[in-house]
């Protein structure tokens, strides 16, 4: 008769009891751990914020320009005359110019004057 197969860890194959498990090394961290790359992190932070705050300053600067494109849809799509229109252009105009320029060198200027210094702010010939 058979003898019967002692239950043990390796049942079924007796030459695995001897065979230990692969140590598997430690999982390989993301961030990595020399000190430069935190100084690159910090130098790239810093421009980032820089490049933000340079694009938020440019972006205040200009609410003038954008208030005046504004308006200025809002006079095309009025229904008014086109005499009407160019005052009121006119007057956005000098509104705007108001808002850039010091007012001593704006605010008294008038008729040929005032095209004449438009011509030489734009640097031709256009009013």
């Amino acid at each position: 008769m058979s003898r019967p197969i002692p239950k043990t860890e390796g049942f079924g194959n007796q030459l695995l009891l001897a065979i230990d498990e692969i140590q598997l090394p430690p999982p390989v961290d993301y961030w990595p751990s020399a000190p430069g790359w935190n100084y690159v992190g910090g130098i790239l932070l810093l421009l980032l914020i820089f490049f933000i705050f340079k694009k938020i300053q440019r972006w205040w600067r200009n609410r003038y320009r954008r208030a005046a494109l504004l308006q200025l849809d809002q006079l095309r799509q009025a229904g008014s005359t086109p005499g009407e229109r160019l005052q009121a252009v006119a007057v956005l105009l000098k509104a705007t110019a108001l808002q850039i320029y010091p007012r001593s060198e704006i605010a008294a200027l008038s008729g040929q004057q005032w095209l004449a210094y438009l011509n030489q702010q734009a640097g031709r010939e256009i009013f």
